[in-house]
Formats: structure tokens, sequence, C-alpha cells
């Protein structure tokens, strides 16, 4: 869309810890999913013909403030914040395709945080890098329908009571 002989072409992701919108975050890195199966040979086989169900492996996901934006964020933390499960949602868009993409990364812990180094610079250079436990994803496509990589047996694929109030 031009106007006035300026293109105007952008997305934007809108990420919420909980129900806090924070500022500060330079970067969310998602967790990897993979499904990991084990191929098993019966008795007399010479080569593996059954493969197990498979179980979910879900990575840690990573993100980075500023020296001010995890300032911003700690203050909305409660004490012994590492202890503390709550889920991620985030809605990327972009003006010129309709619909959006969706991500709910549920029942996060934060499990690790580097404090950067402290330089003679502003505090606003300094990074913090935290390292975030994830139990699991869903997605939205754009069907609109919030989707996960798989099931897990006795589990409920829902999401958990405070990642569906979230779900936007």
């Amino acid at each position: 869309m031009a106007n006035n002989g300026l293109n105007y072409d952008a997305g934007s992701a809108r990420i919420r810890w909980h129900l806090s919108s924070i500022g500060g975050m330079t970067k969310l890195s998602l967790p990897e999913q993979k499904k990991k199966f084990e191929k098993i040979a019966l008795i007399g086989d010479q080569y593996q013909t059954i493969v197990t169900p498979g179980i979910m492996e879900i990575g840690d996901a990573t993100t980075a403030f500023t020296a001010v934006g995890w300032k911003e964020l700690l203050a909305k933390l409660p004490d012994e914040y590492m202890s503390i499960e709550f889920p991620i949602t985030t809605n990327e868009r972009h003006v010129s395709i309709p619909g959006s993409y969706g991500i709910v990364l549920d029942r996060c812990q934060i499990i690790g945080h580097k404090g950067g180094d402290i330089e003679g610079g502003s505090e606003k250079n300094r990074i913090i890098e935290v390292t975030l436990r994830v139990i699991m994803v869903h997605e939205r496509g754009a069907d609109g329908k919030w989707k996960t990589a798989a099931r897990r047996p006795g589990v409920s694929p829902e999401a958990s009571p405070a990642a569906k109030a979230l779900m936007f």
C-alpha cells in the first residue's frame, strides 16, 4: 500500500507473559518439538518391524531482555519466581495476510537466567538471557483452531486453565 511515496508493509508480534505485556524483550526463541520413536525387533527378526507410538520431546525456550526490560518483568514476578508456572502467548500478524499465527507456550517455568556483562556503558545495552522450561506447545494456523503436535496417552490435550483463558 503506498501513500505519498511511502510504503507501509509491516508485521507485528504481540507477546504476553501470563497477563503482562512486557517491553524490553529483544528475542523469543521457540522450543524445538520432536517426536521420538523406538524401533523394536521381535524375537527371531533380523530387522525392526514395530515402532512405538512415540513420545514428544519439547526443548527449552530462550528469551533475551534488555536490563531495563528484565527489571520491569522482575517487578511483575513474585518472590521465588523460578517456582511458578505460567503461559506465554504470542500472536503474529502481517498487514497483507488475513488472519494470524498464534503460539501458546504452556506451563512455562524460568529455569535459568544469565545476567550479561556490566560494562562502562548504559544498562540499556546489557542483555539478560532467560531459559524457560516448556511443557506443551499449542499453535493456531489459518483455520483458527488450536492444535498440538501430538497427544499424550491419559493426559488431556487441553491447555492449562491459565493458557486457555489467554488464548486470543
